[in-house]
């Protein structure tokens, strides 16, 4: 006899329904306040796999916390499968994170250049490429100025 077809994915234990649940939450960016000359940015910053689990309970966790009820268990259970449909509020927290680290897309060139300055003048040699892509690009912007020295 067939099985009938359904829309929803079929788990064989509440387990895997729980990890595909944070997966789906679990952002790859976050928001980082950076003060710079007075102002506070809020600068995108990728981050692992841990911090982001580590995000996706803590905001599966509020999210069960706002519910209205007093049943806990029914609570989490609700919002786990409202997380796993996608209409949850923590998936609308990941959404906004993403919507806003797009927005703020411009103020995350400080923390590239804070790496390359750390890379060239601090000589600490993280990544070897890096420094000879960064070796290149200044030896691009000495020969374009000198060319310009030239000329006058």
């Amino acid at each position: 006899m067939p099985k009938p077809l359904t829309t929803a994915p079929q788990f064989s234990n509440t387990t895997n329904r729980v990890q595909l649940t944070i997966r789906g939450v679990t952002p790859g960016i976050a928001l980082k306040a950076r003060r710079v000359s007075g102002s506070t940015h809020q600068v995108p910053v990728e981050i692992g796999s841990t911090q982001g689990k580590a995000l996706a309970i803590r905001w599966l966790l509020g999210a069960y916390r706002k519910r209205p009820g007093r049943n806990m268990a029914l609570k989490l259970s609700s919002e786990l499968v409202d997380a796993a449909k996608g209409s949850d509020d923590a998936i609308h927290k990941k959404e906004e994170t993403r919507r806003m680290a797009e927005a703020n897309r411009a103020f995350s060139t400080r923390i590239f250049m804070k790496a390359f300055h750390l890379l060239v003048f601090d000589g600490s040699f993280i990544f070897p490429e890096l420094i000879l892509i960064f070796g290149l690009i200044l030896l691009l912007m000495i020969d374009s100025t000198s060319d310009k020295k030239d000329l006058s």
